[in-house]
């Protein structure tokens, strides 16, 4: 995360990056650092889940977050965008996204 900030930036201090397992650690989200039970309570994470995997394949979002990491804004196209939110428009992703994103609790 550091890094990719970094990146973002200072582009003109980075001529690339390349993240590897980059999901980070598994676990409930906490930016507090304490103990949030109810995180852990499947319906919540359900719920959770699901509004989280619906924002993040948003094209508006996709563009947000590639315009912070590319150098050259040019790139960041319908094609590009097409090619990262088509897998997530699948009927296998309807089921499996939410999913996904729930375990992070």
């Amino acid at each position: 995360y550091v890094c990719m900030n970094v990146a973002a930036d200072r582009p003109s201090q980075c001529a690339g990056l390349s993240l590897i397992n980059s999901a980070g650690t598994w676990g409930a989200i906490n930016p507090f650092g304490v103990p949030v039970p109810w995180l852990a309570w499947k319906p919540v994470a359900r719920a959770l889940g699901r509004m989280l995997f619906h924002a993040a394949r948003q094209p508006e979002h996709v563009v947000r977050t590639l315009r912070r990491v590319y150098v050259d804004e040019s790139q960041v196209d319908e094609a590009l965008i097409d090619a990262i939110l088509s897998p997530s428009r699948t009927p296998e992703a309807e089921l499996a996204g939410p999913e996904l994103f729930c375990s992070l609790f």
